[in-house]
């Protein structure tokens, strides 16, 4: 945890050799110390921070979990085993990841990367006037998914 952040991602099983381990299971859950090399912590200032204040080992948490579908989701994370459960954590990443989707299906369907706008508050007008634009189409949308489906009711 650095500044009072905790974090989940999700791995491949070539990043780390826990991860690697961690696949090869339905259920999976370990704490890992990693030592934080003065290497590291040239590359990296954050590091060399929490290894100043905190030491030279970073715990991180390996999660892996089997889906219905048969694939091995690997979780890396410092949220303590004492707190949440494999469980949780694989439930929260769900969570994030529906987060990240729609934010993604905004950025593509607002078209938020072609602005035209040259100043900070033309750009939030410009911003505001397109997720006002999609809500409203989205509403319409539903609204007449509402009624197509209600006259393929009726039909049968």
């Amino acid at each position: 945890m650095a500044n009072g952040i905790h974090f989940i991602v999700r791995s491949n099983t070539r990043w780390l050799k826990e991860a690697k381990i961690a696949g090869e299971y339905k259920e999976y859950d370990k704490v890992k110390n990693i030592l934080i090399t003065n290497n590291m912590q040239k590359k990296k200032e954050w590091l060399k921070e929490y290894a100043n204040t905190k030491g030279n080992l970073f715990s991180l948490r390996f999660v892996g979990s089997r889906y219905k579908d048969g694939q091995v989701g690997i979780f890396v994370t410092d949220l303590p085993d004492s707190e949440f459960s494999r469980e949780d954590i694989v439930s929260l990443y769900g969570k994030r990841w529906n987060i990240e989707t729609h934010f993604r299906f905004e950025k593509y369907s607002l078209e938020l990367e072609n602005v035209a706008s040259k100043t900070s508050i033309r750009f939030l007008q410009e911003y505001y006037a397109k997720i006002l634009t999609f809500n409203l189409a989205s509403l319409l949308i539903q609204e007449a998914q509402e009624e197509y489906d209600q006259s393929i009711q009726n039909k049968k």
